[in-house]
C-alpha cells in the first residue's frame, strides 16, 4: 500500500503543466519504477516550474535528486546528492542496455552525481562523482572565416563529455576524464560515410593505491596480494558506447608501477612459469608455492593497438630473482606471445656473516667472492622462457641455444652473445690486468736491504763493478756478506 498527498497550484506559469502537482508524498514498503525495486521507500516530490526535486529514503537509495526535462535544444539534466546508492546486477544491466540503445550522445542527459556509500553489484566505494554533459565541439575559426555560408555543425556531432569521474575505495583513488562522440564537421562537408561512422570513446585514466592487497581483499579477492603501493595511468579508447567496450578496436597507452608487495598465493605452475631457480632457493621451492613471492618493484609500459597489448619492458624485481619480459597479448582472443628472462639472485650473505663471526679474514673473503661472483653466476643460471597459449592454459617453453640468445638480446636490449655462460669463464677482475708482467725490481728484496746499503758504502756503482777481491779490502765473510743478485727476468715471468 502507498499513501500520497498532493497540492495543486492555482495558476502555474507553463500552460502545459496546469494539472501537474507542486508537491507529492509517497510512502510504501515496495516501490517498483521501470523494473527497479525500492524497499521501504519514503519520498517527497516537489516542482518549481520545470524543475523537479525528489527527497527520498529507501534501502537502495537515499538523498536528494533534481530533474529538469530537455527544452529548446538543451539536454535533460539530472543532479543527485546521495548518502547511499546500491545498484544490483540487474539494475546495472538496465543502465548498460539504456546506454547501448542510445546511439547518439545527444539523447543522454547531463549528469551531476555525487554519491557516498556506493555498492555497485558488490563492489563497494566510499564515494563516487560523475559529471558529464553534451557539448558541441567548437568549429575552427579558420574554416568559419573561409566559408561564411557553411552550415553549422549538425546536432549528431555533439559530444557527451565526461568532465569528472572519480571513485574512492579503501586504499585507492580512480580519476578519469574523456568524451564520447565524433569531431564536429560542417554539415556541407560531412560525407555519408562520416555521418554513419560509429561513435568513439576516449578516456584519460589514473589509478593510485597505497595498498593494492587491501583493495583486492575489499573487492572480494583476499589472499592474492599483500601490500603493494603504486599507480597506473594512461589513455584508452574504443569504438562504440561507454557501456559496450569493443576489444577489437581498443587502443591506447598505459604505464604501471607497483612497489613493495608480496604475492601470497602462487600456483605451483606459476612458479614453474617464472623459472625461479637459484642455488639459494632450490631446497625451498616447495615452500615457495604455498608461502608466496615478495617483490620490491614491478613496472611496465604497454601500447595497445587494435585490441593487442604490446609490452616493451615488463620488469619485476623480486626477492629471489629479477624478471624481464616483452611481447604481445591479444585481448579479444586472450592469446599470449611473450618472452621472459629470469635472472636468479645469488646471495651468500648469511654464510659470509657466520664466517665473519668465526674468522674475520675468511668472512671478508666470502663477501669479496660474493661481490665478484654473484653477477656471473646469475648470468650463468639465467633462464630464457617463451610463453604462449592463452590466459587459462599458458604454454611455457625453456629456450636453448641460438633461440635463447636471440630472445635474451631482445628482452634485455643487448647484442646476443655466443653463450649464456661465456661471461663467467672470460671474466677478469678489474684489479688484475691480463697482459702486464711484473717489472724487474730495481731494489733488493726487503731481506737484504741492510746488506745492500753496507755494500754500497765500499763498492762502486754496478756498471763499474770490479771483481770482489779488487773492489774492497778482504774482510771476514761473516761481517760483509756479498749482496744478493737481482731477480732474473725468467723469475719475473714465472711470477706473472
Amino acid at each position: 500500500t502507498a499513501t500520497t498527498a498532493a497540492t495543486t497550484a492555482p495558476a502555474p506559469s507553463p500552460p502545459t503543466s496546469s494539472y501537474l502537482p507542486h508537491t507529492a508524498q509517497i510512502s510504501t514498503p515496495l516501490l517498483v519504477v521501470a523494473g527497479r525495486q525500492f524497499q521501504s521507500f519514503s519520498g517527497q516530490l516537489t516542482r518549481q516550474n520545470q524543475l523537479w526535486e525528489l527527497a527520498l529514503v529507501s534501502r537502495q537509495v537515499s538523498g536528494i535528486m533534481h530533474y529538469q526535462p530537455a527544452d529548446n535544444g538543451t539536454s535533460a539534466r539530472i543532479k543527485a546528492r546521495l548518502r547511499k546508492l546500491t545498484l544490483e546486477p540487474a539494475s546495472i544491466e538496465q543502465v548498460h542496455t539504456y546506454v547501448k540503445q542510445a546511439q547518439d550522445p545527444d539523447t543522454l542527459p547531463a549528469l551531476d552525481i555525487d554519491a557516498e556509500n556506493v555498492n555497485l553489484a558488490g563492489y563497494k566505494l566510499s564515494r563516487l562523482i560523475l559529471r558529464a554533459s553534451n557539448q558541441t565541439p567548437a568549429q575552427p575559426a579558420s574554416s568559419a572565416s573561409a566559408n561564411t555560408n557553411a552550415e553549422p555543425a549538425s546536432e549528431s556531432s555533439k559530444v557527451w563529455r565526461i568532465q569528472q569521474l572519480s571513485a574512492w575505495a579503501p586504499y585507492s583513488h580512480l580519476q578519469a576524464t574523456g568524451a564520447w562522440g565524433q569531431t564536429a564537421q560542417p554539415a556541407n562537408k560531412k560525407t555519408s560515410a562520416q555521418a554513419s561512422a560509429p561513435r568513439h570513446v576516449d578516456l584519460n585514466v589514473r589509478f593510485a593505491t597505497t595498498n593494492l592487497g587491501g583493495l583486492l581483499a575489499h573487492m572480494g579477492k583476499p589472499d592474492l596480494l599483500s601490500g603493494g603501493a603504486g599507480s597506473m595511468e594512461g589513455t584508452i579508447g574504443w569504438q562504440g558506447s561507454p557501456a559496450n567496450p569493443s576489444l577489437e578496436t581498443l587502443a591506447g597507452r598505459a604505464r604501471l608501477d607497483v612497489r613493495n608487495g608480496y604475492l601470497t598465493s602462487i600456483d605451483p605452475g606459476a612458479v614453474k612459469l617464472l623459472g625461479l631457480f637459484s642455488l639459494q632457493i632450490l631446497p625451498r621451492l616447495g615452500d615457495l608455492g604455498t608461502k608466496g613471492l615478495g617483490f620490491s618493484h614491478i613496472s611496465s609500459a604497454m601500447r595497445i593497438e587494435q585490441g593487442t597489448a604490446h609490452f616493451s619492458n615488463l620488469d619485476i624485481a623480486g626477492a629471489i630473482a629479477d624478471i624481464k619480459a616483452q611481447g604481445d597479448i591479444a585481448l579479444p582472443t586472450q592469446k599470449l606471445n611473450l618472452q621472459a628472462v629470469v635472472l636468479p639472485k645469488i646471495d651468500f650473505g648469511g654464510a659470509a656473516l657466520i664466517a665473519t663471526a668465526i674468522n674475520p679474514a675468511i668472512g671478508l673473503g666470502s663477501y669479496v667472492a660474493q661481490f665478484l661472483l654473484s653477477k656471473p653466476l646469475s648470468d650463468m643460471s639465467k633462464q630464457v622462457l617463451a610463453v604462449q597459449g592463452t590466459f587459462d592454459q599458458p604454454q611455457v617453453t625453456t629456450l636453448q641455444g641460438q633461440a635463447a640468445r636471440a630472445a635474451s638480446a631482445r628482452v634485455q636490449g643487448t647484442p646476443p652473445s655466443d653463450s649464456v655462460a661465456d661471461n663467467l669463464w672470460n671474466w677478469q677482475p678489474v684489479t688484475h690486468p691480463q697482459a702486464a708482467p711484473l717489472p724487474q725490481p730495481a731494489t733488493q728484496p726487503p731481506a737484504t736491504q741492510q746488506q745492500a746499503r753496507q755494500a754500497q758504502t765500499t763498492q762502486p756503482p754496478a756498471k763499474q763493478a770490479q771483481p770482489a777481491e779488487q773492489a774492497q779490502p778482504a774482510k771476514p765473510a761473516e761481517q760483509t756478506p756479498a749482496p744478493q743478485p737481482p731477480l732474473e727476468p725468467a723469475s719475473a715471468a714465472a711470477v706473472s
